[in-house]
């Protein structure tokens, strides 16, 4: 084995933007929706793009959530006096405002109940990227389609300390001809929190009329109705609309190393079966005129651990009249 020291001069840090379709299996869009047969819990709906049962692990994609302020449209447990929907609005107001006093506020309008659309983090990785997110939303025969409205502004708005767009009627980041960034009488459709991967929709605004830009998505209340079943009606809405777009971003480091072989070095083989048994090389040719072809290249920390394996798409020939200069890159 024959080694050759870097020098720092031989290393370089780059960075760069990956985009790649969110979903699994490398799909950008989804068109078809499964949940289980019985639901995982009743404060969620887990969203597959394959029925379950076949590849569960693999193929979960979201999850739906419904809160409401005051716990309408769950059973109040009789322990703390706090439904499953209250302790969901609770829940996500304190990651987007951070705070348990403050409710959400869409474009003005306050709005006692939503409905979160959470992408599961292998799926947005570090980010949604922007103007990716297209949902079509579909009631009867009217559909209702949503973007973000990254391509509409300069300005990044947050709340907090979260990044977010605003949900607005159109596609891949553009509002519709005729509509506007506050949607409906109701205040905005909602918000997207690209690095959270957060779809938090406005229900005062989905459950308008669809003449007045909603799609009657009536939500159900008292205290003795299940969560779920709200959660089921969006997935419906869903299902029905059959396109759900997204993307995701992320900065991949990468570390450029340059292994340089001066012509006088690493001429000799290492392959022990070149010698007899009396140390004697068996190739004439080895000696004078010696010639290695390179296959591999193994990085080493000082103490000689081997931290990194690069394989050669085919053998490079080395020899004294020939330098050798190989270009490694390591992602991370």
């Amino acid at each position: 084995m024959s080694f050759i020291r870097l020098q720092v001069t031989d290393q370089i840090v780059d960075n760069e933007m990956v985009v790649r379709p969110a979903w699994s299996n490398n799909v950008q869009t989804l068109t078809t929706f499964y949940t289980p047969s019985v639901n995982d819990s009743s404060y969620y709906l887990n969203v597959y793009s394959v029925p379950p049962a076949i590849n569960p692990s693999s193929t979960e994609e979201f999850n739906i959530s419904y809160g409401h302020i005051s716990g309408s449209g769950s059973v109040i447990t009789t322990q703390d006096n706090v439904g499953s929907t209250q302790a969901i609005y609770g829940q996500f107001r304190n990651i987007v405002y951070n705070s348990e006093l403050s409710n959400f506020n869409f474009g003005g309008i306050i709005s006692s109940d939503i409905y979160v659309i959470s992408v599961k983090r292998n799926r947005f990785r570090e980010s949604i990227k922007e103007g990716s997110f297209n949902l079509s939303l579909k009631s009867g025969s009217y559909t209702l389609n949503l973007t973000d409205n990254s391509n509409e502004s300069s300005v990044t708005s947050y709340l907090g300390n979260n990044k977010y767009f605003t949900i607005v009627s159109g596609s891949n980041g553009s509002i519709a001809s005729g509509s506007t960034v506050s949607g409906t009488v109701s205040g905005s459709y909602g918000f997207v929190f690209p690095d959270k991967g957060l779809i938090i929709l406005n229900a005062r605004a989905l459950s308008l009329p669809t003449g007045s830009n909603g799609i009657n998505l009536q939500t159900l209340s008292g205290s003795t109705t299940n969560v779920t079943n709200n959660c089921t009606k969006l997935y419906q809405y869903i299902q029905s609309g059959g396109n759900f777009k997204l993307s995701s971003k992320e900065t991949i480091s990468s570390q450029y190393i340059t292994a340089r072989v001066p012509y006088r070095e690493l001429n000799h083989t290492t392959n022990p079966s070149v010698i007899d048994n009396n140390g004697n090389v068996l190739y004439t040719t080895l000696i004078d005129n010696p010639e290695v072809f390179v296959t591999t290249v193994g990085l080493y920390n000082d103490t000689n651990d081997l931290l990194a394996v690069a394989k050669l798409s085919k053998p490079i020939k080395k020899s004294f009249v020939k330098d050798l200069q190989l270009k490694i890159k390591l992602s991370f």
